[in-house]
C-alpha cells in the first residue's frame, strides 16, 4: 500500500510558494513515491528535501519590498504633527515612515502577515524657524539684519545692522532669497510651513539626471 507525502511544512509556507513551484513539488514527489513506496522513510525524505529546495529557491527570488514598482503597493498617508507640521516620524536626517499595502498576488521582503510593510519617505525636518515669519522680517525690518538674526546668521545681520542693509542693496536681495527659500534656517533645518504649503522644491543636475534636493 502506497502512502501519500507527509506535510512537514504548515500551511503558510506553502501559500508562500508560487504555484509552479507547488506543482514541480508534487511530481518529485509522485516520482519519490513510486521509485521509494517500499521504505516510508526514504520516501518522506525525499519529499522533504525537495519541498526544502523549491523553498529556498523561491525565498531568494523575493525581492525586497523597497524595490517594487508603483502600482505593485499603495502607501497610507502620514499622520501628520500639528506642531511641526510633518509626518510624526520624521527625523533629523529628513526621512519618515509609512506603511504600505501591496498588490494581491505580490510578495517581498520584509512583509507582515497583514500584507504590510514599512516604505521610508522624505519630510522636511524644521527647528521652528517660521518662513512668513522670516519674509516679514525680511520685507520690513530686512534693512537692520532683523531676518539673518531670526535665521542664525548673527555676523550676516550685523553687517546688514550696521549698513542699513548695505544701503538697502543687501535688504533687497535678501527679500527675493528669502521669498524663493534659497536662505533657510542657519542649522541645515528646513523652515516651518504648512505640509501642504507652497514650499519651493530645489534640483540639482547631477550628470544624466536632475533629483530633488
Amino acid at each position: 500500500m502506497q502512502k501519500s507525502c507527509p506535510t512537514y511544512f504548515s500551511t503558510n509556507h506553502l501559500i508562500q510558494l508560487q504555484p509552479s513551484f507547488i506543482l514541480i513539488f508534487l511530481l518529485f514527489c509522485e516520482i519519490g513515491q513510486r521509485f521509494f513506496a517500499p521504505s516510508y522513510m526514504l520516501n518522506a525524505f525525499y519529499c522533504c528535501f525537495t519541498l526544502i529546495s523549491i523553498y529556498v529557491s523561491n525565498a531568494e527570488a523575493v525581492q525586497h519590498c523597497s524595490s517594487l514598482l508603483i502600482g505593485q503597493y499603495l502607501c497610507h498617508s502620514p499622520l501628520i504633527d500639528p506642531a511641526t507640521q510633518q509626518p510624526y516620524s520624521c527625523s533629523p536626517s529628513n526621512i519618515a515612515f509609512v506603511n504600505c499595502t501591496v498588490a494581491p498576488n505580490v510578495l517581498c521582503d520584509p512583509l507582515d502577515e497583514n500584507g504590510t510593510f514599512t516604505k521610508e519617505i522624505p519630510c522636511q525636518f524644521s527647528s521652528g524657524k517660521s518662513w512668513r515669519v522670516t519674509v516679514g522680517l525680511s520685507v520690513f525690518f530686512g534693512w537692520l539684519g532683523l531676518d539673518r538674526f531670526y535665521l542664525g546668521y548673527y555676523g550676516t545681520g550685523l553687517i546688514k545692522f550696521t549698513t542699513f542693509g548695505f544701503f538697502f542693496i543687501f535688504h533687497l536681495i535678501d527679500v527675493v532669497l528669502v521669498a524663493l527659500q534659497i536662505v533657510g534656517p542657519a542649522d541645515g533645518t528646513s523652515y516651518y510651513m504648512d505640509y501642504y504649503g507652497a514650499r519651493m522644491t530645489h534640483l540639482y543636475y547631477n550628470s544624466s539626471l536632475v533629483e530633488p534636493v
